[in-house]
């Protein structure tokens, strides 16, 4: 097994872990703290996984990567246990930050790691299969574990949030052998000094925050507002399939404007209609254009970074961009949540709306800046 391909394999069931507990973590919040506690149970999670994705990048200058991806995947799986027990909500949003610990780990090194392993010329079609694999693993595991709340014992998707992220100890073995030592390495001064990174390279993570901010909220909101929020969250899960599979391969062959700006425009105009029209069939529709268009922003604003450093600094961008993603649904559960508790749901989402609205425009003013600093050969390396 080549080590690009152990990185997916093992990748699938931490994300599946996380995604199993998605939703439901924020409906066990709400059974004591209403509204407010199902924003607490992600916001607490998403936290964690913020700021530990900002030491990741240092960890992997020390550690080896096989090591930090084992340590991801325990931190998500062991600590679930303890929800099988009744805990005060206090343990529950501690334990529940612990495992976010586990997820910032996660994020950062399968991303890097693709990458690394990655042809240089080829970075949208690996971080595309590395987000076929992450997203197929969240296509139906949030309804499955919202179903199984809902209809046998919590025991059941409790153990199972314990028991997947484990399962990807096995594949780690060729990582292992690969990288015996750390994969990413300080700048050597010997080598002259290197330019600074321009600002203007985390323009795509600016346009990318609402939309992630809109997929947090999907999943910690729209099982409380949804009467087919189940059968909308694999909706959401496969239009994000789609939009992570194809994202990157249309940026290396067209440019990351032409699938991130359009992407931003049509999640747009889907959340404003999910918002406004009451249909179980628009629910439905809606969530799975918003999956698709956030994979497809997503997938395009991290293959542009990265078309745009030399692999010393895929650790960088990984971190920008997993902050970014993982920031937004940290905010969806303060953000969202808060309107949502003063103004309601449809407000909540027009709001949203508009700023995606702006960042599109934004992006169609400002996207040339970006344009112009693209290299003009290969990276190597």
């Amino acid at each position: 097994m080549t080590p690009a391909r152990a990185v997916l394999l093992a990748s699938g069931p931490g994300f599946a872990g996380m995604f199993i507990l998605f939703a439901v973590l924020p409906v066990l919040g709400s059974q004591t703290l209403g509204v407010v506690g199902a924003g607490l149970a992600t916001t607490a999670f998403m936290a964690t996984t913020v700021i530990t994705q900002i030491f990741v990048p240092a960890l992997m200058v020390r550690f080896q990567p096989g090591v930090l991806f084992a340590a991801s995947l325990i931190l998500l799986g062991v600590p679930a246990a303890a929800y099988l027990i009744d805990l005060p909500a206090w343990a529950f949003l501690v334990i529940t930050a612990i495992r976010g610990i586990g997820f910032g780990l996660l994020t950062i090194v399968s991303v890097s790691l693709a990458a690394h392993y990655a042809d240089p010329l080829r970075q949208g079609a690996a971080q595309g299969a590395l987000g076929l694999v992450t997203s197929l693993s969240g296509v139906a595991t949030p309804g499955i574990g919202l179903w199984l709340l809902e209809n046998t014992t919590r025991a059941i998707p409790l153990s199972l949030g314990v028991i997947i992220p484990l399962l990807g100890l096995v594949f780690l073995g060729p990582v292992f052998a690969a990288s015996p030592g750390p994969v990413s390495h300080r700048h050597d001064p010997s080598q002259g000094s290197r330019q600074p990174v321009s600002l203007w390279l985390f323009l795509p993570v600016t346009v990318f925050l609402p939309s992630a901010i809109v997929y947090g909220a999907l999943y910690t909101f729209l099982p409380l507002e949804s009467a087919v929020a189940p059968i909308a969250l694999i909706a959401v899960g496969l239009g994000y399939v789609l939009g992570r599979s194809t994202g990157g391969r249309l940026v290396d062959r067209t440019s990351m404007s032409a699938v991130l700006i359009p992407a931003t425009f049509i999640g747009a105009a889907a959340i404003a209609i999910l918002g406004v029209v009451s249909s179980d069939i628009v629910d439905i529709a809606m969530s799975a254009i918003l999956g698709a268009s956030i994979g497809a922003g997503g997938t395009a604003a991290l293959t542009g970074m990265l078309h745009h450093v030399e692999p010393s600094r895929f650790g960088l961008v990984s971190m920008s961009w997993n902050m970014t993603f993982d920031g937004g649904i940290l905010l969806s559960g303060i953000v969202f949540g808060a309107i949502i508790a003063t103004a309601g749901f449809t407000t909540a989402t027009i709001v949203v709306a508009i700023w995606l609205g702006a960042m599109g425009i934004g992006a169609l003013i400002t996207g040339h800046r970006f344009a112009q600093e693209r290299p003009t050969r290969a990276m190597t390396g």
